[in-house]
């Protein structure tokens, strides 16, 4: 448990005298904007919403477009930007420790294990994070190092957690559940903020953003980050060799081309060293040794994404990402990724009864191991593919109580294949705070790299005479290996007033 921890949080205005100071190379105004979800501002204490207004937060992340929180036919919860301030915590981990139905566990100072519906360890390959639906995992593991996601809490607008299935949207590993951090439009971080804290854990961090305006028609921001994070304790009271600092820093442009037509620029560049102390099989007595490593991270992301409205009913998105990730941990392997994305989206209302949602996507992933006598990726480079298309439809079978909705993910991977990944759900709205819906979906885990290409050393066998060399044990992977399948039947009764009250600080009803 972290004692003494304290954290100031200054936050000012700066003048264009400032500006032309600090970032010469823009020219804007300041301007006030709020958070929209509602088509209106939040107020900073979401106990001054009632509660129809409640249930009509919007969340974007469980059918990919903009709806009510109460009109979501799955378990799905949000963190609030207030909800992470009033938290206090400095990484996304700890937000997520809020979250009903997320396990969150801090192996050490660098290191955690997140899952949803158990199965919780470092390496939980059954959850897919994004960042402003920038897919975040590692084919290394199909899971998250999180060390490497070191966002600015003040950037970030919500988070979105989808408890359950949600491959037809999101696709393969999304079976367990979906995280979408989502960071806020330029138009909310206008002016200048600095933040800084630091305790016995959580060491020093502190964080410096500007956002200004060009034109009438676009909005920025740029910030920069760094933490340097305190060596915990273990159980006998000695201190750990798990410190870690990071350095960040990126940009964010919303331009508004049109009435019509929105285009988003954004990118970040990030490098981070940590201690670690690992266990590996050794051929001496007592067969393992305890190394103190040095772990070293790098890499960056950009992306862009163009909306287009066509009509109040029908809308379409394009969106391109490009990462690059750098990763070396001492004595276990390294791998360096560059990882191209593609996707494109349109919804559409073909009758007045049905909405139909459809896409689909490309993605380009290569990879070079540096592999070690713990860790050998054979080949050492791979180029791996991903296509996939879906298609799903809304039904309002009767008119705002009673909706059917039906789809598919089809997607064909270099690591598992050809997949299906069917949903279908039905919801009920007795009442403007209650919904009642059951569903029916499958979702896939496909294999990661190490699964199919790794040989890792994990046991030393002992000889069986004194004169037999002892010898290591490996666990090998294998390009036969298959996914995993997971078939989910889900019936839930749910009050979203009483779920966003608590979420409020309300006495829970």
């Amino acid at each position: 448990m972290q004692q003494g921890r304290t954290r100031c949080v200054l936050e000012q205005r700066l003048t264009d005298f400032a500006l032309l100071a600090v970032f010469a190379v823009f020219v804007g105004q300041p301007v006030a904007a709020g958070n929209t979800a509602l088509g209106r501002e939040l107020p900073e204490d979401l106990t001054e919403l009632n509660l129809e207004e409640l249930v009509k937060i919007k969340v974007t992340s469980f059918a990919k477009k903009q709806q009510d929180l109460s009109h979501t036919a799955g378990a799905v919860y949000v963190v609030t930007a207030e909800e992470i301030r009033r938290s206090g915590a400095t990484i996304i981990p700890e937000v997520l420790r809020m979250v009903p139905g997320i396990q969150v566990a801090r192996i050490d100072a660098n290191k955690w294990a997140i899952s949803s519906r158990g199965f919780n360890g470092r390496f939980a390959n059954k959850l897919v994070v994004m960042i402003d639906g920038r897919t975040v995992y590692t084919q290394s593991f199909s899971g998250v190092y999180w060390d490497m996601e070191d966002t600015p809490m003040e950037n970030i607008d919500r988070v979105e957690v989808i408890r359950g299935p949600g491959a037809t949207m999101w696709g393969a590993n999304a079976v367990n559940g979906v995280i979408n951090v989502i960071t806020k439009p330029a138009s909310e971080t206008q002016g200048g903020q600095i933040t800084s804290g630091g305790g016995n854990q959580e060491g020093r961090f502190g964080s410096v953003r500007y956002g200004g305006a060009i034109g009438d028609k676009a909005r920025y921001r740029v910030f920069g980050r760094y933490g340097k994070r305190n060596r915990s304790v273990t159980a006998l009271g000695e201190k750990a060799q798990d410190d870690w600092d990071t350095t960040r820093g990126g940009f964010r442009l919303d331009w508004d081309l049109s009435d019509e037509d929105t285009l988003t620029f954004s990118g970040d560049l990030f490098e981070g060293n940590a201690n670690s102390t690992v266990l590996l099989p050794d051929l001496s007595p007592p067969f393992l040794i305890r190394q103190a490593g040095l772990v070293d991270t790098s890499g960056g992301h950009f992306l862009t994404r163009w909306d287009h409205l066509i009509s109040e009913e029908s809308d379409l998105s394009l969106k391109f990402s490009f990462d690059r990730s750098d990763r070396y941990e001492e004595f276990l392997y390294g791998v360096k990724r560059n990882t191209a994305d593609a996707d494109f989206q349109h919804r559409f209302r073909p009758m007045s009864r049905h909405e139909i949602l459809w896409g689909g996507g490309f993605r380009s992933s290569s990879d070079h191991a540096q592999n070690t006598s713990a860790v050998n990726i054979d080949p050492a480079g791979r180029i791996l593919y991903y296509r996939n298309a879906f298609i799903q439809d809304e039904i309002e079978v009767l008119p705002e109580s009673l909706y059917l909705t039906v789809g598919s993910k089809f997607e064909h991977t270099s690591l598992a294949g050809f997949q299906i990944q069917p949903n279908a759900r039905i919801m009920w709205l007795p009442h403007s705070r209650h919904s009642i819906w059951v569903s029916a979906s499958r979702a896939v885990r496909n294999p990661s790299r190490t699964e199919q290409d790794g040989e890792i050393a994990v046991l030393v066998i002992p000889g069986s005479a004194p004169t037999n060399l002892p010898l290591l044990g490996f666990a090998t992977g294998n390009r036969d290996y298959e996914s995993e399948v997971l078939q989910a039947y889900q019936p839930v009764a749910e009050y979203p007033v009483f779920r966003r009250r608590e979420a409020a600080g309300w006495p829970a009803a």
